[in-house]
C-alpha cells in the first residue's frame, strides 16, 4: 500500500497534541498563555465528568472522575455523593423543551428547582453549571436560557461571570472533542483492520 505509514492513533500526532493544549487550557492552564481561570478546577473537574457521562465515553468517565476524586483528597473537602448527584443533573438534562408540551416544561422547571434547593445554594450552582454546558454542547437555546438565569444571577461581578463563561465553554470544547474521538477510537480502528492497517 503506498504512503501508508503506521500512526500512534487515528487522528496523528499533531492534533493530540492540540487536543493535549485544549486540555491544557481547560484544566491546568498554559503559563503566559491561558486566561485565568473563575471556576476552581474541582468544579471545572465536575463539569468535566457530567459531559462524559452525557456522551457515554467510559474513558472520560473514568479520567475525570479520577480527576474529581483527586481534587477532594488535595482539598480535604467535605465527602459528599457527588457521582449520583452529577448522574441526576445528566438526567435532567436530557429533556429538551422542544420534545414536550408547556405543561411537562413546567413541570421540569419545577422539579429542577425542587431538586436544586435541596442541593443548597453552592451546589444548586454546579447543577445550573452544568446544565449550562449541555445546553451549549448540544446548541439547546432553552437550556442555554434556563440555566443562564441563575448562573448570571449568581456572578454579580461582570469579570467574574465572564470568566465563568470562559471556563465552561473551554471546559465543553474539549470534552465535546475528547468525548467523540475516544467513543468512536476502537470502532474505526476494527474498520481499518478489517482493512490491513494498524493504528
Amino acid at each position: 500500500m503506498s504512503g501508508y505509514r503506521k500512526s500512534t492513533t487515528i487522528p496523528g500526532s499533531a492534533y493530540d497534541e492540540v487536543l493535549q493544549e485544549l486540555h491544557a487550557h481547560a484544566f491546568t492552564g498554559v503559563p503566559g498563555e491561558s486566561d485565568p481561570f473563575t471556576l476552581s478546577l474541582i468544579e471545572r473537574e465536575y463539569i468535566a465528568y457530567a459531559l462524559a457521562l452525557y456522551y457515554q465515553c467510559d474513558h472520560c468517565q473514568e479520567h475525570h472522575g479520577a480527576a474529581v476524586s483527586r481534587e477532594l483528597r488535595k482539598t480535604q473537602a467535605e465527602e459528599w455523593p457527588w457521582r449520583p448527584t452529577i448522574e441526576k443533573i445528566v438526567l435532567f438534562t436530557r429533556t429538551e423543551k422542544q420534545w414536550v408540551s408547556a405543561a411537562e416544561w413546567a413541570r421540569w422547571e419545577n422539579e429542577w428547582l425542587r431538586f436544586t434547593h435541596v442541593l443548597g445554594s453552592e451546589r444548586a450552582l454546579l447543577a445550573s453549571h452544568v446544565a449550562f454546558a449541555i445546553g451549549i454542547a448540544r446548541a439547546d437555546k432553552d437550556l442555554i436560557n434556563f440555566a443562564w438565569t441563575a448562573v448570571s444571577a449568581s456572578y454579580g461581578d461582570r469579570q467574574r461571570l465572564l470568566g465563568m463563561l470562559r471556563d465552561v465553554v473551554r471546559v465543553t470544547v474539549f470534552m465535546k472533542s475528547a468525548t467523540s474521538e475516544f467513543r468512536v477510537t476502537q470502532i474505526l480502528k476494527l474498520l481499518l483492520a478489517a482493512r490491513g492497517i494498524e493504528v
